[in-house]
Parts: C-alpha cells; structure tokens; sequence
C-alpha cells in the first residue's frame, strides 16, 4: 500500500489545531516577545505567461534594553525573480532603530562563537558608517497598528482585511509595482512549540497558511497564482543555543506545493559551527486533510553555489527522503544567485524559489518550492573565512600555470614552434620548483588584497579575480631570487628553492615567474587596449620600484660596516628604510589598488586614498614581519635572528640600536655591543655572538614598539579608507586584515 498521506492519514501524529472555517485569523504581532516576522512566498503570472516569484519577508525585533521603554527595530526582505530572463530584484532593508540598536547591543555577542574581532569591526563599520551595501536604510519611518495587521513603510504595504492578505511592493529594478490579494484556501494552522527545542533557550511559534490564492495586478495587468504565508514569534534562542558557550544556530527549510495539492514544510536546525543536525522535522497537508507531522527525515546536499558577493557555499539543491511517506524527491532553485544580505554577524541567507520532483509512494511527484538555508555566513575564524579565499587563489593559479606542461601549455606562453619544444624541460625547471614554493601554503595575503579591493571598489571581480590572483606567481618570482641574495637557508619551513634545486634553476624560475602575468594582460577580453596599456604601465612601475626597494636592501647588507652603519645613523636612516618597504614591500599592494581602481573606473582622489591605505597596509606589515624575525615561535617558519645573522638592516634592528643609544652609563655598552655583532660576519656566524644580539634586540623594547608603530600606521589609514569608501562586505574584510595584522605576517 502506498505510504503517503491520502492513503495513510495516520502515518504521522495529528499535528496542530486549525482554526475553525470562517473564523477571523488576526496576525497581530506579540510584542512580548523579542523576535517576529510575517513572511510571504508565491507564484504568479502575467497575461502573456510571463512567471514571476516572489517574497516578502517584514521582520520586528525589540532592541531596547531590559527596563528601557519598549522599542522595535525593523527589516523588510524582498524579492522579484524574473524566471525566464533570472533577473531578480533585491532588497533589504533596514530602519534606523534597528541600525542603532543592533550596535547599542554588542554585548549580546559577549561569550558567542563568531570571531570577536570582527565582531567589533563590523559593528564599528556599521556605527559610523551605516550598514553594508547593499542593505539600505529605509527613508520614512514603519507605520504598523496595535489592533489588527497593517504595515506601511516607504513602498510597502501589508495588511489582513477580514481573512485575505493584501500586499504591495516596488521593484524598481524590473519597472513594476506589484499589488496582491491572497485568500487562504484553508484555515490557519497553529504550530505549537516543541519541547525539544527547550535546549536552544526558547522556540519559536508557527502560523502557516501553506496555500493561498494569489491575485491581484502588476502594473495595469491582472495576474493569478498562488502564495504561502508564514506568521513566526518566538525568543532569541531560536537563533542563539545558550549551551556551555553560545552556539549559533542556522537552518534548512522547505516550502513545498505540490501539482496535486499536497503540502510540505520541512525543516532542519543545525549548529552552524559543526553543521550538526540539532532538530528536523518535515509537516504535510494532504488537500482537506489535517498537517501531519514527521520527524525521521533526511536532507543530503547535491550541489553547492559560491557567493560572488560574500564568498559564502551554501547547500542550494538537495534530496529529500521522508520514509513514513515513501519520499524521495529533489529541491532545485530557479537560479544558483538568489542570496540576500543581511544587517549583521549572519550576513547574508540563501532565500530563493525552485521546483521540487521524485516520487512519493508509488506515484511521480512534481511542484513549487521554496528554500531558506540560513546561518552559512557566519564567520567563527577569520582566518578560516580567508583560507576561503587562498584556495581560490590557488585554483586559479594552477589554472593558469600547469604543474605538468603538455605542448598546448608550452604553445600558451611561448607560441608555435619553428622546429620543435620540449616541454618536459619545463615541467621539471619551472612547474616542479615553483610549484614547490606555492604548495608550502604561504598565505596569499597580497592576491586576497587585490581582490577584496577591488570588490570594495563595485568591480566586476568575475571578470577580474583570476589575473588578480596571478599576482602570488609574481611575489613567488621575487621571494626565490630575494633568498637567493640574501642567503636564506629556509621559506616555509623548507630549504629554499636555490638550495634544494640549484642557483641556476632558481634564477631561471625566478625570472620567468615576472613576464607570465602579461600573457594573461595581452589577451584578456574584459579590458580595452588603453586599458591594457595603463595596467602593463602600473606592472612596470611595480617591478621596477621592486627591484630599486632591492637594490638598497642589497646595499645596506653589502657595504655593512660600522663606520659605515654609525654615518647612515647619523642620518634619517629609519626613513629611508621605511622608503626600501615601499618600494620592497608595498609596490604590488599599491599597484593591485591601482589596477582595481582603474577597472572600478573610480576617481583620482579615491584611487590615491586606496594606493595610500595600501602602502601603510604592506609597510606595517613588513614591520611586523621584521618584528617576527626575532620569534621562536612554531608559527615562523623562518630561522630566529635570521636578518641578524645575514647582517640585514631592518627597522625593527635600527629601533633596537636607537632605543639602546638611550641608556645611560654601563647599559649604553649593550648598544655598541649590538652595533658590533650586527656589522661581524664572524660574531653573527658564532651562535652564542648571536643568541646574544637576539636577546639585546628583544631587551631594547623595540619589538613591542614596531609593534605598535605598525599598527598605528596600518589603523590611521585604514580610517581614511574608511571615509571615502562607501560601507560593505569587502571593506570590512579589508579591514579586518589590518587587525589581524600580527598573525597574517607570519609565513608570507
């Protein structure tokens, strides 16, 4: 016998009463709780046939504090997708009160697992800037009744006249204005709050109404269809599980109509952190049947969308199996993009129509459907949520450069041959020891840079990531001839390129690793020839500042003597080194905020801002690298005191001098000391002469002090940056490299 709820009307518990036929069903919102949202979904269609879905979700939420007056925040979610064409207009948006409290009420973060540092950045960024694009503010303020359903605010309207929903929205976007009428085409039903969810500090209550009538007019044009209407309050453990340590909670969630009348929500809560399944259940209404409720189910992601605009994965087609109803069907959306964003830690959600086909019994099942997958965006590790953005660095580049070469690569790079190539040659002089040096996981921070500013910037990165990411193989040129000149004994852990594979290898690699960036310039299809001619301008300049930012560095090592070290000391000898940084260090972060400036086709005064937070960004951060030299932490993977030892003037061993200049009587010796061992090939080369300019260098103060120094200088920037750039997602990333500084500068 078949098991599916036609014939087996008791294969679930009778859920949750139903209001009587006729009965008034206020949606009256329940202040005394802190969370509530009306949300509405559905189908339509024009005369001409055209297919519209949409959403309308209006969210209250009390941001007031405990013994204030009483005071809401809200949010309004709304969507229009186009099914034929996939244009689909978005908005949320926000109103004052929920900006403001959302920010006067960081201490609910207090003690939760989203990473706390940016935590405080986003709210900071929020604060004084407004929320992140594209989230807008509302400019009226939300009229909403006491005694019966009725919300306006700018261009929404939602109100209940008797049983029906009437619904009114703008999509500028597409040039409609959409009024709906939804008529129930059965009672309300009321889902009572399950005991299981006591764990989570509070559940939520449910309202659905999984099947109303639509219609009403587009424009002039009369449409009809169907729509789905949810009524949720609750507590905000709904979202947040009290445990031991707060755990954030997310969902997978199913709204199903099926052609034959039957319908579905399905539902799975999951600790987002783990993705733990902490509740699921699945209800289903058989036409002029009661909603049963099912609690064995199982939801298995088939395929996974990557945001373009937040780089979150969600789960966005799946297969759904309830056993007691024999069901085994597949969720698949209308379109991969159907992301909103969200104010605050979340975000953003994954909030879009599909279909839904397979089987149920013994009988083919197809219909409407509709999946929310919320809590993907949160962020527990930043550095996680970067390593998101390495390994697309990392795809992009063995995309670009193969690891083996066939004869197609070679004909890529090089051309058509006169007589013949070989590309074995290639593969174990170039790919194999370049290769070698990426796969040691450095962290990318550089191409990451360029892409995040130029998301910043309203870029189209789709267009542009890939030649970004192209920067990391010229960074990777540079580290194997710079260790070279210097002498290095390790990068990353490991033997460097030119002691595990020869000078003559590492030199050859090195360069090649500079000319391979232009293949891709020449013939990107996404830039204009003026275009290309100004980014091979920014590309010479950025090697060739590289290389004067050497040639000092190599100066300073090479004529290291004392008399000469106490003549350059004499002079702004700091600054000049901080200039080596800059044109060392910072000429391929500058040129990165030059190239995405020029694709953004943004102002000069908004270029020279990001060229100007760039180069603070790279030098603070070769401070901190200079400051981490003198580490015998695991983390770096470099050998303790090695510019001591190579005798490399730095920053951080320049403080260290003039802080020791300082000290009075007996105590100055330790500055002529350390002047000593830096400019004595034989002390730096003896381990215990070492150990001790080591200790003199961290007994100075001058590593807590470069600390510091970087830090001001990367902040006082990033301020800056902050004023001219309008507020979103990439900027606060950016900003969040400048906290994270002292850990990034590790392993470069």
């Amino acid at each position: 016998m078949d098991s599916d709820p036609q014939s087996s009307p008791a294969s679930g518990p009778s859920a949750h009463a139903a209001s009587a036929p006729g009965e008034p069903w206020p949606e009256l919102a329940h202040e005394d709780y802190p969370v509530e949202w009306w949300f509405f979904q559905g189908g339509f269609a024009l005369p001409d046939g055209a297919q519209y879905e949409f959403m309308v979700s209006f969210f209250r939420v009390t941001v007031s504090r405990q013994h204030e007056p009483h005071k809401n925040g809200h949010c309004v979610l709304v969507t229009l997708l186009e099914v034929a064409t996939g244009k689909n207009y978005v908005l949320s948006q926000v109103d004052d009160h929920a900006v403001k409290g959302m920010v006067s009420r960081v201490e609910l973060l207090d003690d939760t697992e989203i990473d706390r540092e940016l935590q405080q950045v986003l709210y900071r960024e929020i604060e004084k800037h407004g929320p992140p694009r594209p989230i807008r503010v509302g400019e009226g303020a939300v009229e909403m009744l006491e005694d019966r359903l009725k919300v306006s605010w700018d261009d929404l309207r939602i109100e209940q006249v008797d049983q029906a929903f009437l619904v009114d929205f703008t999509a500028p976007d597409l040039g409609m204005h959409v009024s709906l009428r939804l008529e129930p085409e059965y009672p309300r039903t009321l889902v009572q709050r399950e005991d299981e969810y006591s764990s989570l500090s509070g559940g939520m209550w449910l309202v659905t109404y999984p099947r109303l009538a639509l219609t009403g007019r587009v424009n002039d044009q009369a449409v009809a269809g169907t729509a789905w209407f949810d009524h949720q309050w609750g507590e905000f453990g709904w979202f947040v599980a009290d445990y031991p340590r707060k755990e954030y909670i997310g969902w997978d969630w199913f709204g199903v109509n099926l052609d034959d009348g039957t319908d579905l929500i399905i539902s799975a809560l999951r600790q987002m952190r783990t993705r733990k399944e902490v509740h699921s259940r699945a209800f289903v209404r058989a036409p002029g049947g009661p909603l049963l409720e099912h609690e064995e189910l199982q939801l298995t992601p088939l395929r996974y969308w990557e945001s373009p605009r937040t780089h979150i994965v969600y789960p966005i087609e799946w297969r759904i199996q309830i056993p007691a109803l024999a069901l085994d069907a597949v969720y698949r959306p209308l379109l991969d993009d159907q992301e909103i964003a969200l104010l605050g830690v979340a975000r953003a959600v994954w909030e879009g129509a599909g279909t839904i086909t397979g089987t149920m019994g013994s009988r083919d099942i197809s219909g409407r459907a509709r999946g929310e997958f919320f809590g993907y965006g949160y962020i527990f590790d930043f550095r996680e949520h970067v390593q998101t953005l390495v390994d697309k660095v990392d795809k992009h580049l063995e995309e670009f450069l193969p690891k083996k070469f066939g004869e197609a690569d070679v004909v890529k790079f090089v051309g058509e041959p006169f007589w013949r190539h070989e590309p074995e040659a290639y593969t174990e002089l170039l790919a194999t020891p370049v290769w070698d040096l990426i796969s040691r996981q450095g962290k990318r921070w550089r191409p990451v840079f360029g892409i995040l500013m130029g998301e910043a910037l309203g870029a189209a990165t789709e267009h542009y990531e890939a030649s970004t990411c192209l920067a990391e193989l010229v960074h990777s040129g540079a580290l194997i001839i710079d260790d070279i000149q210097d002498g290095s004994l390790l990068r990353r852990g490991e033997p460097c390129i030119h002691l595990k594979y020869g000078v003559d290898v590492a030199i050859s690699a090195g360069n090649t690793l500079y000319f391979l960036p232009s293949i891709d310039l020449l013939r990107h299809e996404h830039l204009d020839d003026l275009q290309k001619l100004r980014i091979h301008e920014i590309m010479m300049d950025t090697y060739l500042q590289a290389h004067f930012g050497q040639t000092v560095d190599i100066y300073y090592s090479k004529y290291l003597t004392r008399e000469n070290l106490e003549s350059w000391l004499k002079g702004p000898l700091e600054d000049k080194i901080l200039q080596l940084y800059d044109y060392k260090t910072a000429a391929m972060p500058r040129g990165l905020a030059q190239t995405a400036s020029l694709v953004a086709k943004v102002d000069d005064s908004v270029a020279q801002v990001c060229v100007d937070f760039s180069r603070a960004f790279a030098v603070a951060f070769q401070i901190i690298d200079d400051v981490h030299n003198f580490s015998d932490s695991p983390k770096w993977r470099k050998v303790c005191g090695e510019d001591l030892a190579s005798g490399k003037l730095t920053y951080a061993i320049v403080r260290a001098i003039r802080r020791l200049e300082g000290l009075e009587g007996a105590e100055r010796a330790k500055r002529d000391r350390l002047v000593e061992i830096l400019c004595s090939p034989e002390l730096r080369g003896n381990p215990d002469a070492l150990q001790e300019g080591i200790d003199l260098v961290r007994q100075s103060g001058a590593l807590e002090e470069c600390r510091e120094t970087a830090r001001v200088m990367s902040l006082e920037a990033n301020e800056r940056f902050g004023e001219v750039i309008p507020s979103c997602e990439p900027k606060i990333m950016l900003s969040m490299l400048c906290v994270k500084m002292l850990d990034l500068a590790y392993d470069t």
